[in-house]
């Protein structure tokens, strides 16, 4: 957003989908959206989920997204706050999915992602992009796709409290 319209910003929106017995994830839509209001969005958003009523809907919660994320809640929209933990993992897996053929983008609707791929700057030690990237629907994109590489991101196991002698010997 800028000083003249701060109400105004920018947003990106990715529709991924899966199936249990399948090994595939089908990015079905990704897109950047601008001059979008906190309203505009949730219409965006709604009209999204009543063409895929079986979505489920995540928001980077971080700094005024968390703001939005309630704005949108109270408008009655079922939002999540993404799992932002985890990110090289994440990336890897969306690599890996790709590079394997189970990772699949539609065609027209995913071309604003396929423009940023093509710009993104990877950092020296191939972990992240360098951040004067556009990468809004890559996170969109990542955000939607963790869902379904639930199996990939196993719970720790409970084990000795930290500063105990017994975390001390594990």
């Amino acid at each position: 957003h800028s000083e003249e319209t701060p109400d105004l910003d920018h947003a990106a929106v990715s529709v991924c989908a899966s199936n249990r017995t399948l090994p595939y994830v089908w990015v079905r839509e990704a897109r950047k959206l601008t001059d979008m209001t906190v309203h505009s969005l949730a219409e965006y958003v709604s009209q999204l989920l009543k063409r895929y009523p079986e979505a489920s809907v995540h928001i980077d919660g971080t700094s005024a997204g968390k703001l939005i994320e309630r704005t949108l809640q109270k408008l009655g929209l079922p939002i999540q706050c993404a799992d932002k933990a985890h990110k090289l993992r994440r990336i890897q897996l969306v690599q890996s999915g790709i590079r394997k053929g189970d990772m699949q983008f539609h065609q027209v609707d995913c071309m604003d992602a396929r423009t940023e791929a093509m710009a993104l700057v990877w950092d020296d030690a191939r972990k992240d992009h360098s951040p004067r990237c556009d990468d809004d629907c890559w996170d969109a994109i990542l955000y939607g796709a963790t869902p379904h590489f639930a199996e990939h991101f196993p719970t720790a196991a409970a084990g000795p409290a930290p500063g105990t002698p017994e975390h001390a010997m594990a």
